[in-house]
């Protein structure tokens, strides 16, 4: 319901990561005042938070189906970097809701897999193989199965019997199992 209002909002998809006029402090480990954060810091807001790095955490963030448990909220579910983009550290760009033509079949984010020692879960699918694909020849095409085990890197994880969570645009909610998810369930450009 936050991702919604927000797009209701804005007319437009949080970003995934963005420092805005500012940036992430790393060797303070503080946050510019001027920071416009990651997809989950935008969305604070639309959960009763001031922000997602402060003192405040929402489990709205969280799943109580993870493996890896952490004494914080963290992020348990990761965006489709195609809609969800890195504006800071990639070349993405912010997209614009009606840019979405499929939004009953498009993820916007999904079961994301774990670091399996700090269990902190990365902002966006990158790696996740094939979900770049936007010929619509291939759009029919499975996404390769994935070894489905937290290892840290980013991409989604098949917590339930092989089985993940997935969030689409419209607002469903799909329990899709491993190797079932197709090309256009990522592309937005057909």
């Amino acid at each position: 319901m936050a991702v919604h209002a927000y797009v209701a909002d804005t007319g437009k998809y949080p970003h995934g990561t963005d420092a805005g006029l500012g940036s992430w402090l790393p060797s303070s480990g503080q946050i510019d005042p001027t920071w416009r954060g990651y997809w989950s810091d935008i969305l604070s807001p639309y959960v009763g938070l001031n922000s997602y790095w402060g003192s405040q955490t929402s489990p709205i963030f969280d799943s109580p189906a993870k493996l890896v448990k952490t004494q914080k909220v963290e992020r348990a579910f990761v965006p489709n970097p195609n809609i969800v983009q890195d504006t800071q550290w990639g070349n993405g760009e912010v997209i614009p809701a009606a840019r979405v033509q499929r939004p009953l079949e498009t993820v916007l984010l999904g079961d994301g897999v774990q670091d399996p020692e700090e269990g902190w879960v990365h902002w966006g699918a990158w790696d996740h193989p094939d979900i770049y694909d936007g010929n619509p020849a291939n759009a029919d095409d499975k996404i390769s199965e994935t070894d489905n085990t937290d290892d840290g890197s980013a991409k989604f994880r098949f917590r339930y019997n092989n089985k993940g969570h997935f969030l689409f645009c419209d607002g469903h909610v799909e329990l899709i199992e491993n190797g079932k998810l197709r090309k256009r369930n990522f592309a937005i450009d057909y």
